[in-house]
């Protein structure tokens, strides 16, 4: 019995020997819950007071060229008549309370004493359908509005031709049949004209069957349909826009044709 309890009590020891060497129980992990995302709060939306807006591209508008630009005096050598207003014989003279038209020294005058008034010389010179003109023009006292002018085809069967240039650098055409008035040409500026007085301008008018081309200085101004056939009378006149007095001198005169 004693041997039987001694083995007993040895089995214990064992048993108590082998339950220490085993591992503590380990309390099983509660799993960590993963955090809340956390929603990161959007930027209220930004209001553009001032939103930016296409900028327009400017349209480019080209000046269409002239087709006649360039154009010069025709070259044309037979003279028709040539005047350097040395001889009182081509031009009528006149004397009135609106002015005179006197022969000077080497120059036909067409003297004006103001008073809204016109003077007018006619020539002996008939110019036929197709020629070139030039005649030198001295301002010599006008106001801006006072008015020389140049009258061919005078008297033909459609009435007479006018040209006006105005002392501010300006010009007209028209055409004047019995009591009326047509306008050819209204007024227009013109290049490398001299404006005012004293000035010294050419002045050009090229008729060529039926078509007008007027030059100043040689330089090209514009062009005007005409008729064909004409011919009459070579004549200027002058005009005071106002109360002032004007005087124009004409100190050459060439007409040329073909």
């Amino acid at each position: 019995m004693m041997k039987v309890t001694r083995v007993c009590l040895i089995l214990v020891c064992i048993a108590a020997l082998l339950g220490a060497c085993l591992p503590i129980g380990v309390p099983e992990e509660t799993p960590t819950p993963a955090p809340t995302p956390t929603e990161t709060p959007q930027p209220s939306p930004t209001i553009d007071w001032f939103p930016d807006t296409p900028t327009p591209t400017p349209r480019v508008y080209e000046a269409t060229p002239h087709p006649l630009e360039g154009l010069t005096p025709p070259a044309y050598t037979s003279v028709l008549a040539e005047d350097d207003f040395s001889g009182e014989s081509q031009w009528a003279e006149s004397s009135a309370a609106e002015g005179n038209v006197i022969y000077g020294s080497g120059a036909l005058a067409l003297a004006l004493s103001g008073k809204k008034g016109e003077i007018s010389s006619l020539s002996k010179i008939t110019l036929p359908d197709t020629f070139y003109l030039e005649l030198t023009l001295e301002s010599a006292l006008c106001g801006k509005n006072d008015i020389f002018g140049i009258s061919f085809w005078r008297f033909s069967e459609l009435g007479t031709y006018r040209a006006l240039y105005r002392c501010d650098g300006q010009m007209r055409l028209e055409r004047a049949i019995f009591d009326g008035v047509s306008v050819l040409q209204n007024w227009t500026a013109l290049r490398r004209y001299q404006p005012g007085a004293p000035a010294l301008n050419r002045l050009g008018i090229w008729a060529d069957k039926g078509t007008l081309y007027f030059f100043v200085n040689d330089t090209f101004q514009f062009s005007a349909e005409g008729r064909k056939g004409l011919n009459g009378l070579l004549g200027v006149f002058a005009s005071a826009s106002g109360e002032q007095a004007a005087t124009f001198n004409l100190t050459g005169l060439r007409v040329t044709q073909p």
